[in-house]
């Protein structure tokens, strides 16, 4: 089950589709779930004709815009895969990793695709952006204490017995929820492997990330609760 929060993403969706459909089809049984939060554009209706032409596809209609790791949450729970695949609506995570992630799933529990490690990068981002970016995940990594490299991608395949037992306790402003996975991952002892990938900068739509500034503070607020007093 690949689970996809979206908003404004009339740009995305069918290449999306059409790539994940490429990447999987024969490969695996597999499932598209889209969870939108009331796009203003085009999106519902391209997501509306999409579910009705392709058995694959799943459209989930929220009313108002009420955050991504909500999002991810509501599909996860309507997901009927064995494992749950969680990536953004923008093209930044290439479908084309899927299957590199899946060949490791047998071995491993929680498999995340990592910008940090040999054979990762980023494509298309400002300087400043890749530096910040990458500098900060640097910071978050010494904070938690964890082997994890990539603390801000949120693009992982996880076996979804294993998810459920890792879920975050309390809703997340931005994306800092993966803190909580990573962090209740090890916690669990659940087997954790990184997979290289290159995240591509936004093409299509406008981005719906925070001002770095304001990602820090609630980052970085996230990753000393989480490791002073083991929970948020």
């Amino acid at each position: 089950s690949v689970v996809i929060p979206s908003y404004n993403e009339e740009g995305n969706i069918l290449p999306m589709i059409k790539r994940i459909t490429k990447a999987l089809k024969g490969r695996y049984s597999f499932e598209v779930i889209w969870v939108d939060d009331n796009s203003k554009d085009k999106t519902q209706d391209i997501l509306t004709k999409l579910a009705k032409k392709d058995s694959n596809a799943v459209a989930i209609f929220r009313e108002g815009i009420r955050g991504i790791w909500s999002a991810q949450l509501d599909g996860i729970k309507l997901s009927r895969g064995k494992v749950t695949v969680l990536m953004d609506a923008d093209l930044s995570h290439p479908p084309e990793i899927i299957p590199k992630m899946m060949d490791n799933i047998p071995k491993y529990d929680f498999i995340s695709a990592s910008r940090y490690i040999f054979g990762g990068g980023m494509k298309g981002i400002p300087f400043h952006h890749y530096l910040s970016t990458n500098i900060f995940n640097r910071i978050i990594k010494l904070t938690m204490g964890l082997k994890a490299t990539d603390y801000t991608g949120v693009y992982h395949a996880i076996k979804k017995d294993k998810l459920m037992q890792i879920l975050p306790k309390s809703d997340a402003l931005a994306g800092e929820f993966d803190l909580d996975m990573l962090y209740y991952a090890k916690k669990k002892k659940l087997k954790f492997k990184e997979v290289p990938f290159t995240y591509i900068y936004r093409t299509e739509g406008s981005s719906k990330s925070r001002k770095m500034t304001n990602l820090a503070f609630i980052y970085g607020m996230r990753a000393l609760k989480l490791r002073l007093f083991g929970g948020v």
